[in-house]
């Protein structure tokens, strides 16, 4: 039997001894009381602390407060243990790690005042949970077996290198952790650049994106350094890939360079508003390698690679302003004074709420047709998000105003003679 093995079936068997048992079974009634007290509030319907927390409009709070509840539970069976002269390490562990999350969620609480909403979840889902949960697993290790004993097992050897458990777990967890956290002082940095140097939001992104891949690169390389991975066969296999990974992945190089110079020009920037296959999108995010945008049509995301901007023509409504015109065209028939019609259709588009009185709505005749004359109603919007919005508001006040003056809106119509041989005669 090697040492992993051993360390195995004498893990099994401390979890299996009476003293363990006992404190698992004590802190499950714990949790399964714990959760009946909050899934059925008709059994606790007496009690002033429970009606408290279950006040309307608490919120985020009563989760804290649920915690601290089963924190509390926790913490007064390992006291129990104790006096009774019971093993409770199992039982404080367990205490110990609801009132650490406990202080997480307070501390979420807080940072809910100054942080959006998305940012904050974003922030509970990759680095407060994952770390709460590798503080847990390391601690629960260590209650049982020394940590250190676990993380010196060998696994395999790669160019000379021996992998142990503990080398496993720094390749998986140090290059996770780098990758979440490099955006806070890469931030802070990129935003004090911006202060002292004057560079603007784009140049900003930019710099803000080139620190953190430095950063990544830098913790990377830092990471194999520390493992003594032999740099020697590391190079002979990259230069062996070298070749063809520089095939495969050219259109990424091109990707990378077109983001950075988007970057640096502010031509598209996150918020823009772009005019994409006939429908316009917002810029949601601008990244090395693609751009995403929101599309209001249908409420989908669209990943477009930075090289497109450069190699096909775009339309932007944010270059200099987010003004955007409309237009309604209308028919009107021959017998109604083009003037009284124009009136009556510059009325119409005043009358909506989305359009600017600056710069102001407009009328034009733009022809005279086979069966009406037709009027074009141009109008502007400050966004252009509104504009089929806009547009539905003035053809039905269009609509209605023709309808109250007796404005008719023709059928095309076409006069057919018939010239019989005898006429021609």
């Amino acid at each position: 039997m090697n040492a992993g093995e051993a360390t195995f079936w004498g893990l099994l068997g401390l979890i299996s001894r009476p003293v363990v048992v006992a404190q698992v079974a004590a802190g499950l009634v714990a949790v399964i009381g714990w959760r009946l007290f909050w899934a059925r509030p008709d059994w606790t319907r007496g009690i002033p602390f429970a009606q408290l927390i279950r006040r309307p409009g608490w919120g985020g709070r009563q989760w804290v407060l649920r915690m601290a509840l089963l924190a509390l539970l926790l913490s007064l069976l390992a006291g129990l243990f104790l006096l009774l002269g019971q093993p409770w390490g199992l039982l404080r562990f367990a205490a110990a790690a609801a009132w650490i999350w406990t202080g997480i969620r307070i501390l979420l609480r807080l940072l809910s005042k100054r942080l959006k909403a998305a940012t904050l979840q974003r922030w509970n889902r990759q680095v407060a949970k994952p770390a709460f949960m590798l503080l847990v697993l390391t601690a629960a290790i260590n209650l049982f077996v020394p940590l250190i004993k676990v993380l010196e097992q060998p696994l395999f050897t790669v160019f000379e290198t021996t992998f142990t458990v503990g080398t496993v777990a720094s390749c998986l967890v140090i290059p996770y952790f780098i990758v979440v956290l490099s955006p806070l002082p890469v931030g802070l940095l990129s935003w004090s650049l911006q202060r002292l140097l004057g560079m603007s939001e784009g140049s900003r992104r930019a710099v803000a994106l080139i620190l953190r891949y430095l950063v990544i690169g830098l913790g990377l390389v830092w990471l194999l350094n520390r493992i003594g991975l032999n740099a020697t066969g590391v190079a002979a296999i990259a230069g062996g890939l070298s070749i063809g990974i520089g095939f495969g992945v050219r259109e990424l190089i091109a990707n990378f360079v077109s983001g950075l110079w988007l970057l640096f020009e502010g031509s598209v920037r996150p918020g823009d508003i772009l005019f994409i296959d006939g429908d316009p999108c917002s810029v949601i995010s601008l990244g090395l390698r693609a751009a995403v945008l929101w599309r209001q049509r249908d409420n989908a995301e669209l990943v477009i690679p930075n090289q497109e901007f450069f190699t096909t023509r775009t339309t932007t409504y944010s270059g200099s302003d987010n003004l955007r015109r409309g237009e309604v065209l209308v028919s009107a028939h021959y017998r109604h004074d083009p003037e009284h019609v124009m009136g009556c259709l510059l009325e119409a588009a005043r009358g909506s709420q989305l359009v600017l009185p600056d710069p102001a709505p407009s009328v034009f005749l733009v022809r005279y047709g086979e069966s009406s004359i037709d009027f074009s109603v141009r109008y502007f919007v400050a966004d252009p998000f509104t504009n089929l919005r806009a547009h539905t508001e003035i053809a039905s006040a269009v609509w209605k105003r023709f309808e109250a003056e007796g404005i008719e809106i023709p059928f095309p119509q076409r006069v057919v003679r018939t010239i019989t041989a005898e006429a021609e005669a």
